[in-house]
């Protein structure tokens, strides 16, 4: 079996902390790199927009203990430009400021980004960064680190129910290993992994419990919130500061008993800026919480990849039969 090897970096814009060193060795899909046809990825064509939708939504039905208010994803075409745009800035580990984040009617939007030097299908990053639920623990408040399951916490955000992606093909060698790589960006709204809130992205429940009469077939919520009532708890409102970095990661080097690794450590340069924090609970399942802090977090992995079924590495509890009836051969 012929071995490929990439180097894959997921980052998330989200309250500060501390990237970690990671390494994991993890398979490819079938399709990988050249075997990738362009037109796959672009999310100009409405299948791919639809299996970032499904796949998004297939991991939101997923997540234990099942949750009682967890809301469908749908496309949304201002978050899937705004994410293309910075896409196509080819910064790498550097998420979007909070005016670039910006939604009207939502506030700043959440992000993920996926680095790989070859190209692959949407489903795989998504499922990367839904990967990270292996170090979560629902319902816990203190233990629970943004910068290892804050990926997996904004997919399994009940209220996060609009999603828009882009990627972009950089080049010039600008990545950290020197080599050019695709750039993936999702960005969401309403945003989510709030501070105080992050063990508890959803309501622990039996599917839809929350949501009975507007219930889709993979049990979830279809009754979503399309605007944010900015107004209507004014009295509740409290200040926040966000702080806003735009800057790049410097990567040393390091050696580690499993083989080399890559480390990221933050050169922090931030402005601050105040803002406004709101709660609008009305409905519990439409349920929002405004403008959040949005600071630079980011994880690098090298991850070692051979081309067999994603069986082999012994996913616990994932269930692939499932994704296929969804279309995605790839995982096969």
């Amino acid at each position: 079996m012929r071995w490929l090897w990439i180097i894959v970096l997921i980052a998330l814009a989200l309250p500060a902390a501390v990237p970690r060193k990671t390494h994991r060795s993890k398979p490819t899909p079938r399709l990988y790199g050249e075997r990738v046809p362009v037109k796959l990825i672009r999310t100009s064509s409405s299948k791919v927009r639809q299996k970032i939708v499904d796949t998004h939504n297939y991991f939101r039905s997923q997540v234990k203990p099942p949750a009682a208010n967890m809301l469908v994803m749908k496309w949304h075409p201002g978050l899937a430009k705004a994410a293309q745009r910075w896409a196509n800035q080819c910064l790498g580990l550097v998420h979007d400021n909070a005016t670039g984040l910006y939604l009207d009617g939502f506030g700043q939007s959440g992000q993920n980004i996926f680095i790989t030097t070859g190209r692959t299908l949407w489903n795989f990053p998504i499922r990367m960064w839904y990967m990270e639920y292996k170090d979560y623990k629902y319902g816990d408040e203190e233990s629970n680190d943004l910068h290892e399951i804050g990926h997996y916490t904004q997919i399994a955000w009940a209220t996060s129910h609009l999603v828009g992606c882009g990627v972009s093909h950089c080049t010039g060698g600008k990545g950290p290993l020197g080599k050019d790589f695709f750039m993936y960006v999702c960005n969401y709204a309403p945003s989510g992994n709030y501070k105080g809130h992050l063990g508890h992205p959803y309501v622990a429940g039996k599917p839809c419990s929350m949501c009975k009469d507007h219930c889709s077939r993979n049990k979830l919520c279809t009754n979503a919130c399309y605007y944010t009532d900015l107004w209507s708890n004014c009295a509740e409102l409290d200040n926040v500061i966000l702080t806003l970095t735009r800057q790049p990661e410097i990567f040393d080097r390091s050696i580690h008993n499993s083989g080399e690794l890559w480390t990221g450590r933050v050169d922090v340069r931030t402005k601050l800026t105040q803002v406004s924090r709101f709660e609008n609970s009305a409905r519990p399942s439409c349920r929002s919480f405004g403008q959040p802090g949005g600071v630079d977090i980011s994880r690098y992995a090298g991850i070692p990849i051979f081309n067999k079924r994603l069986e082999t590495q012994g996913i616990e509890g994932f269930n692939f039969e499932e994704l296929e009836d969804l279309g995605d051969e790839e995982f096969m």
